[in-house]
């Protein structure tokens, strides 16, 4: 082996053992916040495809010993990846007499073109409730009503109750009625991020979450989120007749995830609900969970509507 292949080659193994341990040391959460840990967790997916491959060269080339090596730390920092009881998995026969409730969230990035695609999208679907983050700047909820004039019954946020204008404006219309509902804002001076709580008024009443926290892109963003799903972990307590939608900033394989209640709707481990919902490149950090009391008939990621995030929908059952 010529002298410049080996030294490339041994920088590649030794790069990916350090990211092989910032995964290990992200995936227990034993320091927090977990930052800039959690950042080589987000895109393991994508770090374990490198693995593979190089795995596979070390014993193309007879070397043992690194692929062995790679493959034991390989085993220890991917085993979130294993599905577990935190996923609920679709079954499309409880839906089949239409006794489900079908809701689609997307996060709009504040883009005119996407709303006018997730509402058309939301009719194909015959959604009983659309979700929505990052509305429009210019959007207000008399043009919510008129936009989405056939649903009865529409809330609209873009300040807290103490008159903060808010890190991302929210929305929410139904045509099943709803309850009172009300606005959990963090404690943050400017542009707060924040969870909608209101009762879907259904036979047996299912509690609705909207939340959006904020980007973890550094320390105090990863508390700021955190903080959010405190809030939202104390807000349901024991409760089981529940659904959580939004973009949580947040993949499903990470200490923080692992923490909030609900199971997820779906199994999230191959698809990507950011960046163009492209493996290669995106994840998945966009969620709906649901309470025990809850069954899923359906989970999908929908197509692009002009954000750089994709629509989910989800249909539910009481059980």
């Amino acid at each position: 082996m010529k002298p410049i292949i080996r030294k490339t080659s041994r920088a590649i193994y030794v790069g990916l053992l350090i990211c092989l341990l910032l995964i290990a040391i992200g995936n227990i959460g034993v320091i927090r916040p977990n930052w800039p840990f959690e950042l080589f967790v987000t895109f393991m997916r994508q770090v374990l495809l490198i693995v593979i491959l190089s795995i596979c060269i070390a014993l193309y080339a007879k070397s043992r010993g690194p692929a062995l090596t790679l493959l034991f730390l390989g085993a220890l920092s991917f085993w979130p990846l294993i599905p577990g009881s935190k996923y609920a998995i679709p079954d499309p026969k409880i839906c089949a007499n239409d006794e489900c409730v079908t809701v689609v969230f997307a996060n709009l990035r504040r883009n005119p073109d996407a709303f006018n695609m997730v509402r058309m999208q939301a009719r194909k679907h015959s959604a009983d409730l659309i979700a929505l983050s990052e509305l429009p700047p210019l959007m207000t909820v008399e043009k919510l009503k008129t936009y989405l004039s056939d649903y009865p019954y529409i809330i609209f946020y873009d300040h807290a109750d103490d008159g903060r204008r808010l890190g991302s404006v929210k929305g929410i219309a139904s045509r099943l009625p709803l309850g009172r509902s009300k606005l959990i804002a963090e404690d943050y001076p400017n542009f707060p991020r924040s969870i909608i709580k209101v009762p879907l008024l259904t036979d047996q009443p299912i509690e609705f979450y909207l939340t959006h926290p904020r980007i973890p892109l550094a320390h105090a963003g990863m508390r700021r989120r955190d903080a959010v799903m405190s809030l939202l972990k104390k807000e349901i307590g024991q409760k089981d007749n529940f659904i959580i939608v939004g973009d949580f900033n947040l993949v499903p394989w990470t200490p923080t995830f692992r923490e909030i209640p609900g199971r997820r709707a779906g199994n999230p481990r191959w698809i990507s609900t950011w960046k163009d919902g492209l493996l290669p490149l995106g994840v998945p950090i966009d969620h709906a969970l649901l309470g025990r009391s809850l069954a899923l008939g359906r989970s999908e990621v929908l197509p692009q509507i002009g954000s750089d995030h994709r629509p989910i929908l989800i249909s539910v059952r009481i059980k």
